[in-house]
């Protein structure tokens, strides 16, 4: 994957780590059947991604694609066809790992499916989070054949360190004394870039908002595509507000998304510690794991083209918390003219 030879051509066609997308996150479904006061969402609108959508995302994956989780911002299991879209994932993707973030409570009170059904259709994992006791009593008792069911924390057990069509396992992750309650390494509570109600940022991750913007790396749009329910491919599956929208498969390629002038000059910034020039990143805790494995080769661009026209990529709802915050924000601290002039238009306009 870094050998010279590789390198070598990636420079050369100007492309980023691969030329494909060779891992993606796709929310099937838009909203949450709970309403924790750690998440940055809570009950938002419920929107359920078509088949005609999955069908032309899984046709324009190349067998590059390693990895398909179903998560992100919303709860996978309220999706009614899930089990066919798993079904169909393993078909094109025989060889890759398929991934389910869930929390489990549409399973405990037999929905459109069973967890069964999801591990036959060719599910690897469930990274099931559990927020309650009658949660974590409920799959305790599971005992489904050919399925391991490991604890996260106790048995050190990591999804994404396994690659590949692998056993099929339950990871359970008990979060009942609140999420990320033990700080390991890849669980460390994050404020959904910025959308988390800020009446929580203490308690979570124990900074408030004087402490941002980060002045750290980040290559998350480098390590994989977030696809929402609608079509709409945001910057990475943190992002609360869903604030930054680079393109929608409904209506273009996915793979000319992935490589696509918008996604590469964020790429840029973000490889560069620019986190304050963008929304949502200018309010965003959420730590960028093994940067140093994911240099940008991409095209280079200057500075000021880059920040003249990146506020077009910005769509941010002013209910969303992310507004609020950023309000809240620019009163104690100067934020670059262009997020500046975007809330102010943000404000004339309603």
């Amino acid at each position: 994957m870094y050998d010279k030879e590789r390198v070598s051509h990636l420079k050369s066609k100007n492309l980023t780590v691969f030329e494909e997308v060779y891992s993606l996150r796709l929310e099937v479904y838009s909203g949450c059947n709970l309403n924790c006061w750690s998440c940055g969402r809570g009950r938002t609108n419920h929107g359920t991604m078509e088949l005609s959508t999955f069908k032309k995302i899984l046709s324009e994956l190349t067998d590059r694609c390693t990895r398909m989780e179903f998560g992100v911002q919303g709860e996978p299991s309220l999706h009614p066809g899930l089990v066919d879209f798993v079904a169909m994932a393993r078909k094109r993707l025989p060889k890759a790992q398929l991934l389910m973030i869930s929390n489990t409570e549409a399973f405990r009170n037999e929905g459109h499916y069973t967890i069964k059904d999801l591990f036959d259709a060719g599910l690897n994992f469930l990274h099931a989070d559990i927020y309650n006791e009658r949660q974590m009593e409920w799959i305790s008792k599971l005992n489904i054949e050919g399925v391991l069911i490991q604890d996260y924390y106790k048995q050190n057990v990591n999804a994404f360190s396994y690659k590949g069509n692998v056993q099929k396992t339950i990871i359970v992750t008990n979060e009942i004394e609140g999420f990320g309650a033990t700080r390991s390494a890849t669980r460390v509570p994050h404020n959904f870039g910025g959308n988390l109600p800020y009446i929580h940022w203490q308690k979570l991750i124990g900074m408030q908002i004087k402490d941002f913007p980060l002045e750290k790396t980040c290559v998350e749009p480098l390590k994989y595509m977030t696809v929402n329910w609608n079509g709409d491919v945001n910057l990475c599956c943190r992002e609360g507000a869903k604030a930054v929208v680079v393109g929608n498969t409904n209506n273009e390629n996915l793979q000319g998304i992935w490589q696509g002038e918008a996604m590469q000059k964020i790429r840029l910034l973000l490889c560069n510690k620019k986190r304050k020039d963008l929304i949502p990143c200018v309010l965003c805790n959420a730590r960028s794991f093994r940067s140093g494995l994911y240099p940008y080769w991409g095209p280079s661009y200057g500075y000021e083209d880059i920040i003249k026209d990146i506020d077009k990529y910005f769509s941010l709802n002013k209910k969303e918390h992310m507004h609020e915050n950023l309000l809240s924000l620019s009163s104690i601290r100067e934020l670059p003219i262009h997020i500046t002039n975007y809330l102010r238009r943000k404000d004339e306009c309603n």
